[in-house]
Protein backbone atom coordinates (compact mmCIF):
# COMPACT_ATOMS: atom_id res chain seq x y z
CA UNK A 1 0.00 0.00 0.00
CA UNK A 2 2.80 2.39 0.89
CA UNK A 3 4.47 1.52 -2.39
CA UNK A 4 1.28 2.39 -4.28
CA UNK A 5 0.90 5.69 -2.44
CA UNK A 6 4.55 6.52 -3.12
CA UNK A 7 3.99 6.15 -6.86
CA UNK A 8 1.06 8.56 -6.91
CA UNK A 9 1.43 12.31 -7.42
CA UNK A 10 -0.13 13.11 -4.05
CA UNK A 11 -1.54 11.65 -0.86
CA UNK A 12 -3.35 12.81 2.26
CA UNK A 13 -2.69 11.68 5.83
CA UNK A 14 -5.67 11.49 8.18
CA UNK A 15 -5.09 11.24 11.91
CA UNK A 16 -7.30 11.13 14.95
CA UNK A 17 -6.73 10.66 18.68
CA UNK A 18 -9.00 8.85 21.09
CA UNK A 19 -8.77 7.22 24.50
CA UNK A 20 -8.05 3.51 24.46
CA UNK A 21 -10.03 2.47 27.54
CA UNK A 22 -8.29 -0.89 27.84
CA UNK A 23 -4.75 0.50 27.84
CA UNK A 24 -5.69 3.83 29.48
CA UNK A 25 -3.61 5.64 26.89
CA UNK A 26 -4.26 7.97 24.00
CA UNK A 27 -4.45 6.07 20.71
CA UNK A 28 -3.28 7.91 17.60
CA UNK A 29 -4.71 6.31 14.46
CA UNK A 30 -3.24 7.25 11.09
CA UNK A 31 -4.90 6.59 7.74
CA UNK A 32 -3.82 7.41 4.21
CA UNK A 33 -5.89 8.59 1.25
CA UNK A 34 -4.62 8.51 -2.35
CA UNK A 35 -5.60 7.97 -5.97
CA UNK A 36 -5.55 4.33 -7.12
CA UNK A 37 -7.02 2.96 -10.34
CA UNK A 38 -8.80 6.24 -11.06
CA UNK A 39 -10.54 6.38 -7.68
CA UNK A 40 -9.82 7.61 -4.16
CA UNK A 41 -8.72 4.93 -1.70
CA UNK A 42 -8.60 5.36 2.08
CA UNK A 43 -6.63 2.81 4.06
CA UNK A 44 -5.60 2.31 7.66
CA UNK A 45 -1.83 2.70 8.13
CA UNK A 46 -0.87 2.33 11.77
CA UNK A 47 -1.56 3.32 15.37
CA UNK A 48 0.57 4.69 18.18
CA UNK A 49 -0.14 4.59 21.91
CA UNK A 50 0.90 7.72 23.76
CA UNK A 51 0.80 9.18 27.24
CA UNK A 52 1.67 12.84 26.74
CA UNK A 53 0.79 14.03 23.26
CA UNK A 54 2.06 17.52 22.54
CA UNK A 55 2.09 18.80 18.98
CA UNK A 56 5.82 18.03 18.67
CA UNK A 57 5.34 14.48 19.94
CA UNK A 58 2.46 13.79 17.58
CA UNK A 59 4.50 15.24 14.70
CA UNK A 60 7.30 12.75 15.46
CA UNK A 61 4.84 9.90 14.85
CA UNK A 62 3.51 11.50 11.67
CA UNK A 63 7.05 12.05 10.46
CA UNK A 64 7.89 8.39 11.06
CA UNK A 65 5.07 7.41 8.70
CA UNK A 66 5.94 10.03 6.08
CA UNK A 67 9.60 9.05 5.92
CA UNK A 68 8.60 5.74 4.33
CA UNK A 69 6.38 7.37 1.71
CA UNK A 70 8.11 10.70 1.16
CA UNK A 71 7.17 14.22 2.21
CA UNK A 72 7.32 15.57 -1.32
CA UNK A 73 3.87 14.24 -2.24
CA UNK A 74 2.04 14.98 1.03
CA UNK A 75 -0.60 17.49 0.01
CA UNK A 76 -2.80 17.68 3.12
CA UNK A 77 -3.22 16.68 6.77
CA UNK A 78 -6.82 15.83 7.59
CA UNK A 79 -7.61 16.44 11.25
CA UNK A 80 -9.95 17.67 13.98
CA UNK A 81 -9.74 21.25 15.21
CA UNK A 82 -8.07 21.28 18.68
CA UNK A 83 -5.24 23.79 19.13
CA UNK A 84 -2.67 21.01 19.48
CA UNK A 85 -3.54 19.78 15.97
CA UNK A 86 -3.17 23.26 14.49
CA UNK A 87 0.22 23.54 16.18
CA UNK A 88 1.14 20.19 14.64
CA UNK A 89 0.05 21.45 11.23
CA UNK A 90 2.26 24.53 11.64
CA UNK A 91 5.28 22.40 12.57
CA UNK A 92 4.68 20.03 9.66
CA UNK A 93 4.18 22.90 7.22
CA UNK A 94 7.48 24.51 8.20
CA UNK A 95 9.44 21.26 8.02
CA UNK A 96 7.93 20.15 4.71
CA UNK A 97 8.53 23.54 3.13
CA UNK A 98 12.15 23.40 4.35
CA UNK A 99 12.69 19.91 2.95
CA UNK A 100 10.77 20.09 -0.33
CA UNK A 101 10.08 23.77 -1.02
CA UNK A 102 6.35 22.94 -1.16
CA UNK A 103 3.43 23.73 1.11
CA UNK A 104 0.50 21.54 2.05
CA UNK A 105 -3.05 22.65 1.33
CA UNK A 106 -4.86 24.14 4.31
CA UNK A 107 -8.60 23.61 3.98
CA UNK A 108 -9.37 23.92 7.66
CA UNK A 109 -10.18 21.21 10.18
CA UNK A 110 -12.96 18.63 10.26
CA UNK A 111 -16.16 20.25 9.02
CA UNK A 112 -18.30 17.75 10.91
CA UNK A 113 -17.17 19.17 14.23
CA UNK A 114 -17.69 22.76 13.03
CA UNK A 115 -21.33 22.12 12.18
CA UNK A 116 -22.08 20.03 15.27
CA UNK A 117 -20.57 22.69 17.54
CA UNK A 118 -22.31 25.53 15.68
CA UNK A 119 -25.66 23.84 16.12
CA UNK A 120 -24.93 23.20 19.80
CA UNK A 121 -23.98 26.89 20.26
CA UNK A 122 -27.26 27.92 18.65
CA UNK A 123 -29.27 25.68 20.95
CA UNK A 124 -27.38 26.92 24.01
CA UNK A 125 -28.19 30.55 23.14
CA UNK A 126 -31.94 29.92 23.55
CA UNK A 127 -31.84 28.80 27.21
CA UNK A 128 -34.30 26.06 26.25
CA UNK A 129 -32.03 23.41 27.81
CA UNK A 130 -33.09 20.88 25.18
CA UNK A 131 -29.92 18.85 25.66
CA UNK A 132 -30.59 18.42 29.38
CA UNK A 133 -34.25 17.67 28.74
CA UNK A 134 -33.65 14.96 26.14
CA UNK A 135 -30.85 13.46 28.21
CA UNK A 136 -33.04 13.38 31.32
CA UNK A 137 -35.76 11.47 29.49
CA UNK A 138 -33.30 8.69 28.70
CA UNK A 139 -31.91 8.57 32.24
CA UNK A 140 -35.41 8.38 33.70
CA UNK A 141 -35.79 4.83 32.37
CA UNK A 142 -32.18 3.73 31.90
CA UNK A 143 -31.32 0.53 33.81
CA UNK A 144 -34.50 0.70 35.93
CA UNK A 145 -36.60 -2.37 34.98
CA UNK A 146 -39.36 -1.69 37.55
CA UNK A 147 -39.87 1.86 36.29
CA UNK A 148 -39.93 0.68 32.68
CA UNK A 149 -42.56 -1.90 33.61
CA UNK A 150 -44.68 0.76 35.33
CA UNK A 151 -44.43 3.00 32.26
CA UNK A 152 -45.43 0.20 29.89
CA UNK A 153 -48.30 -0.87 32.12
CA UNK A 154 -49.96 2.56 32.43
CA UNK A 155 -49.28 3.77 28.87
CA UNK A 156 -49.65 0.55 26.89
CA UNK A 157 -46.47 1.30 24.92
CA UNK A 158 -42.94 -0.07 25.03
CA UNK A 159 -41.45 2.87 23.13
CA UNK A 160 -38.81 4.57 25.29
CA UNK A 161 -36.56 7.65 24.92
CA UNK A 162 -33.32 7.28 22.96
CA UNK A 163 -29.77 8.17 24.05
CA UNK A 164 -28.88 11.84 23.57
CA UNK A 165 -25.45 12.48 22.02
CA UNK A 166 -23.81 15.49 23.73
CA UNK A 167 -20.83 15.87 21.38
CA UNK A 168 -22.58 15.43 18.02
CA UNK A 169 -25.77 17.40 18.35
CA UNK A 170 -26.93 17.02 14.77
CA UNK A 171 -27.13 13.26 15.26
CA UNK A 172 -30.02 13.75 17.69
CA UNK A 173 -32.77 14.03 15.08
CA UNK A 174 -34.11 10.56 15.91
CA UNK A 175 -33.81 11.33 19.63
CA UNK A 176 -35.99 14.44 19.26
CA UNK A 177 -38.47 12.61 17.02
CA UNK A 178 -38.85 9.87 19.63
CA UNK A 179 -39.35 12.45 22.38
CA UNK A 180 -42.22 14.03 20.42
CA UNK A 181 -43.69 10.60 19.74
CA UNK A 182 -43.78 9.54 23.41
CA UNK A 183 -44.72 12.93 24.89
CA UNK A 184 -48.43 11.98 25.35
CA UNK A 185 -47.39 8.69 27.01
CA UNK A 186 -44.94 10.54 29.25
CA UNK A 187 -47.78 12.78 30.46
CA UNK A 188 -49.89 9.71 31.27
CA UNK A 189 -47.02 8.12 33.21
CA UNK A 190 -46.28 11.27 35.22
CA UNK A 191 -49.95 11.74 36.06
CA UNK A 192 -50.10 8.11 37.23
CA UNK A 193 -46.99 8.62 39.38
CA UNK A 194 -48.43 11.77 41.00
CA UNK A 195 -51.67 9.90 41.75
CA UNK A 196 -49.62 7.07 43.31
CA UNK A 197 -50.95 4.57 40.78
CA UNK A 198 -47.29 3.69 40.19
CA UNK A 199 -44.21 4.50 42.24
CA UNK A 200 -43.19 8.14 41.92
CA UNK A 201 -39.43 8.45 41.27
CA UNK A 202 -37.53 10.92 43.45
CA UNK A 203 -34.82 11.50 40.85
CA UNK A 204 -33.67 14.66 39.12
CA UNK A 205 -34.59 13.16 35.76
CA UNK A 206 -38.22 12.73 36.88
CA UNK A 207 -38.38 16.36 37.99
CA UNK A 208 -37.04 17.39 34.59
CA UNK A 209 -39.64 15.20 32.89
CA UNK A 210 -42.35 16.96 34.93
CA UNK A 211 -41.06 20.33 33.73
CA UNK A 212 -41.16 19.06 30.15
CA UNK A 213 -44.82 18.03 30.25
CA UNK A 214 -45.74 21.28 32.02
CA UNK A 215 -44.05 23.35 29.29
CA UNK A 216 -46.75 24.10 26.71
CA UNK A 217 -44.05 25.22 24.27
CA UNK A 218 -41.82 22.15 24.52
CA UNK A 219 -43.35 20.67 21.38
CA UNK A 220 -42.77 23.92 19.47
CA UNK A 221 -39.16 24.12 20.66
CA UNK A 222 -38.45 20.54 19.68
CA UNK A 223 -40.03 20.96 16.24
CA UNK A 224 -37.90 24.03 15.54
CA UNK A 225 -34.83 22.09 16.73
CA UNK A 226 -35.76 19.35 14.25
CA UNK A 227 -36.38 21.74 11.36
CA UNK A 228 -32.89 23.26 11.61
CA UNK A 229 -31.16 19.93 12.24
CA UNK A 230 -32.84 18.31 9.22
CA UNK A 231 -31.57 21.09 6.97
CA UNK A 232 -27.94 20.50 7.94
CA UNK A 233 -27.86 16.72 8.45
CA UNK A 234 -27.93 15.79 4.71
CA UNK A 235 -24.67 17.73 4.25
CA UNK A 236 -22.97 15.65 6.94
CA UNK A 237 -24.07 12.40 5.33
CA UNK A 238 -23.06 13.53 1.84
CA UNK A 239 -19.52 14.44 2.89
CA UNK A 240 -18.75 11.33 4.93
CA UNK A 241 -17.33 9.62 1.88
CA UNK A 242 -14.08 8.73 0.14
CA UNK A 243 -15.20 10.58 -2.97
CA UNK A 244 -13.25 13.79 -3.81
CA UNK A 245 -15.95 16.21 -2.65
CA UNK A 246 -13.79 19.20 -1.73
CA UNK A 247 -14.49 21.15 -4.97
CA UNK A 248 -18.20 21.20 -4.10
CA UNK A 249 -17.88 21.98 -0.40
CA UNK A 250 -17.80 25.77 -0.64
CA UNK A 251 -21.01 25.97 -2.67
CA UNK A 252 -22.82 23.44 -0.47
CA UNK A 253 -21.84 25.25 2.73
CA UNK A 254 -22.92 28.54 1.15
CA UNK A 255 -26.32 27.07 0.33
CA UNK A 256 -26.80 25.87 3.91
CA UNK A 257 -25.75 29.21 5.34
CA UNK A 258 -28.02 31.10 2.95
CA UNK A 259 -30.97 28.86 3.81
CA UNK A 260 -30.48 29.45 7.55
CA UNK A 261 -29.97 33.19 7.16
CA UNK A 262 -33.12 33.55 5.08
CA UNK A 263 -35.11 32.52 8.14
CA UNK A 264 -34.29 35.73 10.02
CA UNK A 265 -32.37 38.14 7.74
CA UNK A 266 -34.39 40.66 5.71
CA UNK A 267 -35.04 39.65 2.09
CA UNK A 268 -33.55 42.96 0.89
CA UNK A 269 -30.25 42.14 2.62
CA UNK A 270 -30.21 38.59 1.28
CA UNK A 271 -30.98 39.82 -2.23
CA UNK A 272 -27.78 41.91 -2.21
CA UNK A 273 -25.68 38.96 -0.99
CA UNK A 274 -25.24 37.61 -4.50
CA UNK A 275 -21.92 35.83 -3.89
CA UNK A 276 -20.45 33.71 -1.12
CA UNK A 277 -18.09 36.52 -0.13
CA UNK A 278 -20.97 39.00 0.16
CA UNK A 279 -22.99 36.43 2.11
CA UNK A 280 -20.16 36.09 4.64
CA UNK A 281 -19.96 39.87 4.98
CA UNK A 282 -23.54 40.17 6.25
CA UNK A 283 -23.47 41.15 9.93
CA UNK A 284 -25.68 38.57 11.62
CA UNK A 285 -25.59 40.42 14.94
CA UNK A 286 -26.88 43.75 13.58
CA UNK A 287 -30.62 44.06 14.38
CA UNK A 288 -30.98 46.36 11.36
CA UNK A 289 -30.49 43.29 9.14
CA UNK A 290 -33.09 41.23 11.00
CA UNK A 291 -36.70 40.64 9.99
CA UNK A 292 -39.50 41.70 12.27
CA UNK A 293 -39.80 38.91 14.83
CA UNK A 294 -43.36 38.07 13.71
CA UNK A 295 -42.08 37.31 10.19
CA UNK A 296 -39.41 34.83 11.17
CA UNK A 297 -39.56 31.56 9.25
CA UNK A 298 -39.85 29.01 12.03
CA UNK A 299 -41.54 26.26 10.06
CA UNK A 300 -45.17 25.20 9.64
CA UNK A 301 -45.34 22.81 12.61
CA UNK A 302 -43.68 25.27 14.99
CA UNK A 303 -46.03 28.06 13.85
CA UNK A 304 -49.02 25.83 14.48
CA UNK A 305 -47.81 24.97 17.99
CA UNK A 306 -47.27 28.66 18.76
CA UNK A 307 -50.71 29.60 17.45
CA UNK A 308 -52.35 26.95 19.62
CA UNK A 309 -50.39 28.17 22.64
CA UNK A 310 -51.41 31.79 22.06
CA UNK A 311 -55.09 30.83 21.73
CA UNK A 312 -54.90 28.67 24.85
CA UNK A 313 -53.29 31.38 26.96
CA UNK A 314 -55.12 34.36 25.42
CA UNK A 315 -51.84 36.31 25.49
CA UNK A 316 -51.81 36.32 29.29
CA UNK A 317 -48.11 35.60 29.64
CA UNK A 318 -46.74 37.05 26.43
CA UNK A 319 -46.76 39.98 24.09
CA UNK A 320 -49.85 40.34 21.95
CA UNK A 321 -48.01 38.98 18.93
CA UNK A 322 -46.30 36.20 20.88
CA UNK A 323 -42.92 37.62 19.88
CA UNK A 324 -41.20 36.76 23.14
CA UNK A 325 -41.82 33.08 22.33
CA UNK A 326 -40.40 33.34 18.79
CA UNK A 327 -37.28 35.36 19.59
CA UNK A 328 -35.32 32.34 20.89
CA UNK A 329 -35.80 30.71 17.47
CA UNK A 330 -33.93 33.65 15.96
CA UNK A 331 -31.18 33.25 18.55
CA UNK A 332 -30.76 29.58 17.68
CA UNK A 333 -30.38 30.19 13.95
CA UNK A 334 -28.30 33.35 14.36
CA UNK A 335 -25.84 31.88 16.86
CA UNK A 336 -25.63 28.63 14.92
CA UNK A 337 -24.97 30.44 11.64
CA UNK A 338 -22.12 32.45 13.18
CA UNK A 339 -20.15 29.26 13.81
CA UNK A 340 -19.78 28.34 10.16
CA UNK A 341 -18.51 31.49 8.37
CA UNK A 342 -14.88 31.32 9.53
CA UNK A 343 -14.54 27.74 8.35
CA UNK A 344 -16.49 28.63 5.23
CA UNK A 345 -14.09 31.47 4.33
CA UNK A 346 -11.15 29.08 4.58
CA UNK A 347 -12.77 26.51 2.31
CA UNK A 348 -14.15 29.08 -0.15
CA UNK A 349 -10.75 30.61 -0.86
CA UNK A 350 -8.97 27.29 -1.30
CA UNK A 351 -11.31 24.92 -3.10
CA UNK A 352 -11.00 26.58 -6.51
CA UNK A 353 -7.74 24.80 -7.30
CA UNK A 354 -8.28 21.51 -5.44
CA UNK A 355 -10.58 19.72 -7.90
CA UNK A 356 -8.11 16.93 -8.62
CA UNK A 357 -6.82 16.43 -5.08
CA UNK A 358 -7.90 13.42 -2.98
CA UNK A 359 -8.64 15.80 -0.12
CA UNK A 360 -11.27 16.14 2.54
CA UNK A 361 -11.51 16.67 6.27
CA UNK A 362 -14.00 13.92 7.02
CA UNK A 363 -11.98 11.27 8.80
CA UNK A 364 -14.66 9.92 11.13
Amino acid sequence: MKAKAKKESGYVLLFDESLNREMKKSQLDIHIRFWNDNQVNSRYLTSFFMGHHTAAQIYEKVETVCLDIGFQNLIQLSMDGPNVNWKLFSIAQQNIEGQTGKKMLNVGSCGLHILHNSFRAGCASTNWELGNALSALKWLFKDVPARREDYTEVTGTSSFPLDFCHHRWLENVEVAERALQILPSLKIYIDAAKMKTVTEPSTKSFKTAQMIVQDDLFEAKLNFFLMVAREVTPFLKLYQTDKPMLPFMSEDLSNILRSLMEKFIKPSVMKNATTTVKLLQVDLTDPVNHMDVTKLRVGFVTERCLEEHIKKNSGAEMDEDGSNQISPCKKLVCSGSKGAPQEQRSKHTKTHYCSAAPCGNWPH
